[in-house]
């Protein structure tokens, strides 16, 4: 099973800070920044060296789309309860369908993948491949376990009803 166990959903707060501190360990081993390279890229193009001006607005696009990210995540954090966010329980009980939730499944995840892309453009090559697959592919693992509750609570209302 793929879904994330209890624990991991507990824990997740931490999970994501460990792989985002592994993720920036890596420039050990790969030195080179992927901003760094993007730039490059982008201005191989053009067919010109990348400048500092060049790097500079690659950082800025990770930057906003790291504020996208937390405009995101402050958004929907507004229509859930606090004491839901802070707790390690999964809640089932209760589903939101307002603001951000409207129009996509999980804006908290979806806040937290932006946040590891834009994040990413500040890692080295090796580490945002690990920061980004590594965020996306606990995400799915939690959403996996959420589905899979809110299955198995709705089969119960059901059931009793």
């Amino acid at each position: 099973n793929a879904a994330a166990s209890a624990w991991e959903f507990r824990h997740r707060f931490w999970i994501f800070g460990v792989w985002f501190w592994i993720s920036f360990s890596v420039y050990r081993i790969d030195h080179q920044n992927l901003g760094q390279s993007f730039a490059e890229f982008l201005c191989g193009f053009a067919h010109r060296e990348a400048t500092a001006a060049d790097l500079r607005l690659v950082f800025l696009a990770g930057v906003l789309l790291a504020i996208l990210a937390a405009a995101i995540r402050t958004w929907a954090t507004a229509y859930i309860r606090p004491e839901v966010m802070v707790d390690g329980d999964l809640h089932t009980h209760t589903l939101v369908a307002e603001g951000p939730y409207r129009f996509v499944r999980n804006p908290l995840y979806l806040g937290t993948n932006l946040l590891a892309l834009g994040y990413s453009l500040l890692a080295s090559r090796l580490g945002a491949v690990l920061l980004v697959a590594g965020v996306f592919l606990f995400n799915y693992r939690i959403i996996l376990r959420e589905e899979r509750e809110l299955t198995r609570w709705r089969r119960v209302r059901i059931t009793s009803a």
